[in-house]
């Protein structure tokens, strides 16, 4: 069974999710955030046999949540019919009382979502059982690999070029999935819906791994201590890992935190300095709102700014562009400049892609030294 779960409560989803593969072992369940991603899902060639869709959506990632967004996704959905793959079943999903109220839909119902109450969990139950018994082709999961999630389709791209450059034997034994736009949050609730699911090779084998890769900064590390927070069973917390971009794959990021400087890190970091400064040059970066994840021990924040006690260290200019971020509207401009570099440099270009390739292989088990 395809189940398809629009909403970006990292709670309601695993609770779900629970519910789910507790009644439907073998359903796959893919989550998206927003109207926007979830139209995108919808244009998919496989039918989803279930959609449960929150009543309060935003149009896109980091706007603001509409309280008639499950309907507005409803319409746009009935009135793409040639484009889109309307879903065999649709449920709206609320833990709000006035949302039920809303006009979501003159066919299909809504269930209120509360956490001291099962009676969402039998109605739940009782869907899943009538879509079972009807005549529609009930999909299952076959030939699992590992799944490594992460916070774009930039990303995405960066660490499908390493694997080739670096580990090509190995590019056909894991998956790298994401979103446009998909983010920290959506990347802690795929790794959730993955540990609940319990996948395991064969009757009796280890689990199937998944992977989730976070930026090093607040929206990362937020994204990690919920999803540590949600997941608590030792068998959960055997099925995936989180790994963070950090300081390591870098020497220039490793000198920043030598020195006490824990700046935050995101996968462009990953980078060497002359892209970095080409992005400068065409106006792609932009200040972070923290220089640091910590603030270093030394700075006098309150008579210094963080880039004049970064300069006091020893570090130049060019170095201390790294305390910068590429704007989010800028993500693909730079990863279409890195991507179209002369091919004989992409090794050099992706170098310190390699670590976290074999660190990502590692932590899913494929990689033998």
């Amino acid at each position: 069974m395809r189940i398809l779960i629009v909403d970006d409560s990292i709670d309601k989803i695993s609770a779900l999710t629970t519910l789910i593969h507790d009644n439907q072992p073998n359903a796959s369940i893919e989550t998206a955030g927003n109207i926007s991603n979830a139209i995108s899902l919808f244009q998919s060639e496989d039918t989803y046999n279930l959609a449960v869709i929150d009543i309060f959506l935003p149009l896109r990632k980091g706007q603001d949540v509409l309280k008639n967004g499950g309907e507005l996704l409803l319409k746009e959905l009935y009135r793409k019919l040639e484009t889109l793959k309307t879903p065999n079943f649709i449920i709206g999903f609320t833990q709000f009382e006035d949302a039920l109220e809303s006009d979501f839909s003159p066919i299909w119902r809504i269930i209120k979502f509360d956490y001291n109450s099962d009676k969402w969990k039998t109605t739940f139950k009782q869907l899943l059982s009538h879509i079972n018994n009807t005549h529609f082709n009930i999909s299952v999961i076959k030939d699992i690999k590992p799944v490594v999630y992460v916070e774009g389709i930039t990303d995405l791209n960066y660490l499908n070029l390493a694997i080739e450059l670096f580990f090509p034997k190995y590019k056909n034994l894991i998956e790298i999935k994401s979103q446009k736009n998909a983010g920290a949050n959506w990347v802690a609730s795929q790794v959730a819906i993955w540990a609940i699911s319990k996948i395991k090779y064969g009757d009796g084998g280890d689990y199937v791994m998944s992977i989730g890769l976070l930026d090093a900064d607040e929206a990362g590390n937020k994204a990690k201590k919920d999803l540590f927070d949600r997941i608590k069973t030792e068998n959960e917390q055997k099925c995936f890992k989180v790994l963070n971009i950090n300081q390591k794959y870098n020497q220039e990021l490793i000198n920043f935190y030598s020195k006490g400087c824990k700046i935050e890190v995101e996968i462009e970091s990953l980078f060497p300095i002359n892209t970095i400064i080409h992005a400068e040059k065409q106006g792609w970066l932009e200040h972070r709102s923290s220089s640091f994840i910590e603030n270093p021990k030394g700075w006098k924040q309150y008579e210094e700014t963080s880039l004049s006690y970064i300069k006091s260290l020893g570090f130049n200019d060019d170095q201390n562009l790294y305390i910068k971020k590429v704007k989010k509207f800028n993500k693909q401009d730079f990863s279409t400049y890195v991507l179209t570099l002369d091919p004989k440099l992409r090794e050099d270009i992706f170098a310190n892609f390699k670590v976290l390739i074999k660190d990502i292989l590692t932590e899913c088990k494929v990689f033998k030294n």
